[in-house]
């Protein structure tokens, strides 16, 4: 088993994908990295890369996927940094998933994940959907 690192944030209610998205984009979040973006759009998590260009395309997508059930995913690289995840976000739930990279903010001289550092650049678009809360997950398997 490797090191699972991710953030669950919770909602008072289901929240849309398609909202929680833009809230992110908004917010200088971006879905680009190296000219394209990476997503899925089902719950057999089959990631498909398509060219920057296609964004608003895909945006679309996963919004009619969520709203048709399925578990949607995309990758998601904040700006003015190479660090980034996976937000996850399952049809009908008050739960959404980011797993981060291995390639992730740390703390100081140890060996675990800088939440804060993320918290900071998340809360403030989930928290314009009814987020009630969140969990911080670090493990490293010994």
């Amino acid at each position: 088993m490797g090191r699972m690192v991710d953030i669950d944030f919770h909602f008072g209610q289901p929240i849309a994908a398609g909202d929680l998205l833009q809230s992110l984009l908004n917010s200088g979040v971006s879905l680009i990295e190296d000219g394209a973006i990476t997503f899925h759009l089902t719950d057999d998590f089959d990631w498909e890369t398509r060219p920057a260009a296609d964004v608003d395309e895909v945006l679309g997508y996963l919004a009619v996927q969520a709203e048709a059930g399925e578990t949607v995913g995309v990758e998601v690289h904040f700006e003015g940094s190479s660090l980034g995840g996976t937000l996850l976000v399952p049809a009908e739930s008050t739960v959404v998933y980011f797993i981060l990279s291995a390639d992730r903010m740390m703390i100081d001289n140890f060996d675990f994940t800088d939440f804060s550092w993320y918290l900071a650049r998340v809360i403030p678009p989930f928290s314009e959907h009814g987020m009630t809360g969140f969990e911080c997950h670090d493990f490293y398997p010994r």
